[in-house]
Parts: C-alpha cells; structure tokens; sequence
C-alpha cells in the first residue's frame, strides 16, 4: 500500500506495486484523476479504480465512468461506503453513485450507491 501526493507519484507507485484497487481523488496536482485513471485503465493488467472525491456533479461521475473507473464514492460517504465499494469492485462489479432525484417520499431509507455488473 502506498500514500502518494500527485497523479506523476500515483502511476509511479502503481508502477512499482502492482496494486489489484487504486483509490484516487480527481484534483490531484500534476496530473489529473481523471487523467491517471486514463493511463492506468490502458495497461495490461489493469488495477481497479475507485474514486474517492468531493466532486459530486454527474459530469464528474460520467468523466470517471469514461476513464475507465470501477467505482466512485464521495468523500462525505467515505466512512460507511469506501471499503464496501473497494470489495464490490474487486469481486468484478462496477458502483457509482445515484445521480436521479427522487421525487416521492419514502418512508425508508435509501442507499445512494448503485450496482451494476463489469462492463
């Protein structure tokens, strides 16, 4: 496991540790997220990539989704969705947030992350 500081650091310690998930923010400085997930989604054993970021515009999400990301979770959601979206998506699932509004009341609660098969 590895902590590093910008997106150049993020494909070096990829490089170097073969990891099976990489958790990544989209600002990241020298290279974007969005950028790194771009680069890692062409390599011949690519790791899962999980968003883990405040941005939480369906442009964002649809970004993420185009560059080849697993999963995405937003940062408020870190406690209770982070190591839960890492496992769905290791085991093959891809999970993104609900971006739809909801236009009835439910009297139940609601998850906000929705699972759909590897594409």
């Amino acid at each position: 496991m590895a902590t590093v500081s910008d997106g150049q650091a993020a494909l070096d310690a990829v490089a170097t540790l073969a990891p099976d998930a990489v958790v990544l923010d989209i600002s990241m400085p020298h290279l974007s997220g969005l950028e790194v997930a771009k680069r890692l989604a062409v390599m011949a054993h690519p790791p899962r990539i999980v968003f883990l970021t405040v941005h939480e515009g369906s442009e964002f999400l649809g970004a993420a989704r185009e560059a080849g990301a697993s999963g995405y979770v937003f940062k408020r959601n870190a406690g209770t969705d982070l190591i839960r979206v890492l496992q769905e998506t290791l085991g093959g699932h891809t999970i993104f947030p609900r971006t739809e509004r909801r236009t009835h009341i439910s009297s139940g609660s609601e998850s906000g992350t929705a699972v759909a098969g590897r594409p």
